[in-house]
């Protein structure tokens, strides 16, 4: 008997204008592309996506790696890598949500950024930023210079 395994992951071409991608050269400019993805998600939930970047940080793909409950979400580092490894990855963009609206990190966002930027490393990877998005302002790690 054999058995097959299917990953879903998503490999897009975003367009914010016609015909172009989206360099994301900014924290302001990854809110504005992921607020895209959060609309067809569930807002009472955090959910944890990754941005899969190409050399000139031009968005390739993305994919939400773990959704959770209202106040916390659990991320496993096989999975976020392993999306960020099948869709060819040159550097990464992690965010997640904060259905209170407020989006201060916690100790746990700090210490997960801590191992993804570790793991980045070691499978050289750029990680450019890790973004907390809430109602109408965000968070961004290396905004904040704690990348």
């Amino acid at each position: 008997m054999e058995t097959k395994y299917e990953i879903k992951t998503i490999k897009v071409k975003v367009k914010l204008r016609e015909g172009a991608l989206p360099a994301l050269t900014s924290p302001e400019r990854v809110v504005e592309t992921v607020r895209e993805i959060y609309k067809d998600l569930d807002a009472d939930q955090e959910h944890f996506v990754i941005l899969t970047l190409n050399t000139k940080n031009e968005v390739e793909g993305f994919k939400v790696v773990a959704s959770g409950m209202m106040d916390q979400v659990a991320v496993d580092m096989k999975l976020l890598f392993r999306s960020a490894i099948l869709l060819g990855a040159a550097g990464i963009i992690v965010v997640h949500n904060h259905p209170s609206g407020h989006p201060e990190p916690s100790a746990e966002d700090k210490g997960l950024t801590r191992i993804i930027r570790e793991a980045s490393n070691l499978l050289n990877i750029r990680f450019l930023d890790h973004i907390v998005i809430g109602d109408r302002n965000f968070f961004s790690f290396m905004q904040r210079g704690l990348i």
